[in-house]
């Protein structure tokens, strides 16, 4: 019956029918299923025997990682879900500010990351499970991590209960029932179903914000049930003595019981001096007043262009700012947009202890390399976002690491390019993309040669070269007026201490052009057991009739290439084809990952099917045209939901549409002049031999066997000298 209903059902869009129209299709269908009288599904609250020892479980993971976690079981939640008294487990033993458990065991060199927190795992019970990041030496060391652990419950047990930590969670809570963006359609449906399944229909609709008086005796209930002989302890990492593979994921592992001095040690921890509970957060908003919205280009020059919207629409006191920092150093060559990566992740790590209260009071901050300097992203509530950006902002040319917590952050970057070709082979797929079709990029492989050197010194030298000269891109949205924008951008710029510089000097991407009738290939064979078929054409420029086109056809064929690869073939859980946009140049790409078929199998069969595509393309389109059509217009059409997004969309158009604020419509009115003739005109000239422009990308994967025919594009710098970019 319920396959009959999703063959039925599988093309109807739920918005298409009114409410009463799909209860009744509902009820049609599923009422012919038996209604059978069943015993209520029951679980014991207890998952495990009692202990007089700490359990131990060792496991060797595939990836090259060092982690500890600690799970306790616990009786069921249920009954504080509406006092929310549990959050402050989380908020005290994850917290990341000085004198935190993570801030301490950063400090000695023991951890890069930690969570913490009490959740609701079912309706019969709940666990308490803290989750760490271990340095080498941390691992090497893990009994005074635990020790350290236990000793900051220890000291949750000894202190008062911090009610004003409370007193925020609940704050912030009302804040977000006001002002958060509200969810809706099978999102929102899911969502109250199952809180009513589990917590009754009574609040079904605002529970999550609801904060009734705090049960003090159930948190200091819980926190004694906190002890090391009820625990799990998990220790992840390769090269350990295991004895056991478990069932179903054959990974490798051993369980062993401590007894002894490090066990009694552990049951009588006591805190570290360091260690203190959270303080009162300063980043929580006590004021919300609204300003009208009115956008503007307030400022450009030498040194700053500068974007500013006022928000009017949305009634929240809520700002988004972006500063991108723009350096013409920032990806002159590899060991630079190399040292521009590491040098946002220390800065990242040195604000850690800010920007941890600065979430909880429901700021966010981010600082990401580009290819032309660095982005740094604030969002919040107005209120406190320009405290924030004040913090932020004496930290970026100031890096106070001693010697060996820059080790950490910068063994930690290197390591993850090394684990790189370990990724799922679509992304690894991708990069190669990126590597072929860009005039300058640099693939991980690359920017790990060139950064295995680095040192602390090398940073604060480069940072000192990286702001010799910039340009600041900024866009300030929100619950801000002109002036506030232009001070942040100016208080900003004025720590930076730069000289000017025009942002054409930034680096500028130079796309891959290729003639007409084209055909390349490339092959790789991966460490991993998925291999993986990229197929990449040339579309045409991004002009709008391009596009419109584009964005038909792929959705005119989505269905149809996964239909027949995945379900019909079997060839792959990962089959995938899309249109996207590189700078200038619009492209229709096709994907497959595979465990059970090689790569040039994978291209032989999609081949053939993107004949067959072309071969019966107008016949294909026609029914469905309309339908695209109305979809893609219905999709452009949609209004940001909350500030962020409006602020991410105009971002976009400011800075990538060079300031076209009505692009998107002007590319709804070119989807609604295009005909079908003219999408099914450029789809041919997209795909047919004698028009097209392929680059065809084979990665095998270790167990499957090579074509043994030469690649076309061997080598991808040598490739290069031979081709045509253009920006």
């Amino acid at each position: 019956i319920f396959n009959n209903f999703c063959a039925s059902e599988s093309n109807i869009n739920s918005g298409d029918f009114p409410l009463d129209e799909l209860e009744k299709r509902v009820r049609d269908l599923f009422s012919k299923i038996p209604k059978n009288t069943v015993k209520p599904f029951l679980v014991s609250e207890k998952l495990m025997s009692e202990s007089s020892t700490l359990r131990l479980v060792l496991v060797n993971p595939v990836k090259e990682m060092r982690a500890l976690q600690i799970h306790i079981p616990l009786p069921s939640q249920e009954a504080q879900v509406r006092s929310k008294t549990n959050s402050i487990f989380g908020m005290a033993m994850g917290d990341e500010s000085a004198g935190s458990l993570l801030s301490l065991l950063k400090a000695e060199n023991l951890a890069t990351s930690l969570s913490a927190g009490l959740s609701e795992d079912t309706r019969f019970y709940g666990s308490f499970n803290i989750g760490i990041e271990l340095t080498e030496k941390g691992f090497a060391n893990y009994e005074q991590v635990l020790e350290w652990c236990f000793g900051y419950i220890r000291l949750m047990k000894q202190s008062e209960f911090p009610r004003y930590l409370w007193e925020e969670n609940k704050t912030m809570s009302q804040i977000g029932e006001r002002y958060a963006p509200k969810e809706e359609g099978s999102d929102l449906a899911i969502k109250l179903s199952s809180t009513a399944n589990q917590h009754g229909l009574e609040d079904v609709e605002r529970l999550e914000y609801i904060y009734t008086e705090p049960d003090t005796h159930h948190y200091f209930e819980t926190l004694e049930q906190l002890q090391p002989e009820k625990s799990v302890v998990f220790m992840m990492a390769q090269g350990q003595k295991t004895n056991q593979v478990e069932k179903y994921y054959r990974s490798e592992y051993s369980v062993t019981e401590e007894r002894g001095a490090f066990f009694e040690k552990l049951k009588k921890a006591q805190p570290h001096p360091k260690l203190a509970l959270p303080k009162s957060n300063p980043f929580i908003p006590s004021e919300n007043t609204l300003l009208p919205e009115q956008p503007i280009l307030l400022v450009k020059n030498a040194q700053t262009t500068l974007w500013y919207l006022q928000d009017t629409e949305f009634g929240h006191p809520k700002v988004t700012l972006y500063f991108h920092i723009l350096s013409p150093t920032a990806y002159s060559n590899v060991r630079n947009a190399s040292m521009t990566e590491l040098y946002t992740r220390l800065i990242r790590e040195q604000l850690n202890e800010y920007s941890y209260p600065a979430l909880m009071a429901g700021l966010s901050y981010d600082l990401s390399s580009t290819k032309q300097g660095v982005l740094l992203t604030i969002g919040g509530y107005s209120a406190s976002a320009m405290k924030l950006l004040q913090v932020v902002s004496r930290t970026l040319k100031k890096i106070d690491f001693s010697e060996e917590n820059f080790q950490t952050v910068y063994q930690k970057y290197l390591l993850e390019l090394k684990n790189f070709p370990f990724s799922a082979s679509t992304t690894i797929s991708r990069e190669v993309s990126r590597t072929i079709n860009l005039e300058v990029y640099f693939s991980p492989q690359e920017q790990l040669t060139a950064s295995e050197s680095f040192s602390l010194e090398d940073v604060k030298q480069y940072i000192h070269t990286f702001y010799s000269r910039n340009h600041i891109q900024s866009l300030c949205c929100g619950n801000l007026s002109a002036e506030q924008a232009k001070q942040a951008v100016s208080s900003l710029w004025q720590e930076l201490g730069s000289k000017p510089c025009s942002s054409e000097l930034a680096h500028q991407d130079r796309v891959l052009w290729l003639s007409a009738g084209s055909d390349f290939n490339y092959k790789g064979t991966l460490p991993t057991n998925n291999s993986c078929l990229r197929i990449e054409y040339t579309v045409g420029t991004d002009d709008l009739q391009t596009q419109a086109a584009s964005l038909i056809f792929d959705q005119a064929i989505r269905n149809y290439f996964y239909t027949e690869m995945r379900t019909k073939q079997m060839l792959g859980y990962v089959v995938f084809s899309g249109s996207y946009l590189r700078e200038r140049v619009q492209n229709l790409f096709f994907l497959i990952q595979s465990g059970t078929h090689p790569a040039q199998e994978l291209f032989q069969r999609a081949d053939l099917c993107l004949a067959e595509i072309n071969t019966n393309f107008d016949a294909m389109l026609a029914p469905q045209f309309e339908d695209i059509r109305h979809s893609l217009i219905e999709e452009l059409s949609k209004k940001p939901k909350s500030i962020s997004e409006k602020a991410q969309k105009f971002y976009g158009f400011t800075f990538d549409k060079e300031g076209d604020f009505l692009y998107a419509q002007k590319l709804i009115e070119a989807i609604r002049k295009t005909t079908p003739e003219e999408v099914a005109k450029l789809f041919r000239k997209t795909l047919d031999a004698k028009s097209r422009r392929r680059v065809t990308i084979l990665l095998n994967a270790q167990q499957h066997s090579v074509d043994e025919t030469k690649a076309s594009i061997q080598d991808i710098k040598a490739f290069h000298q031979q081709c045509t970019f253009d920006k």
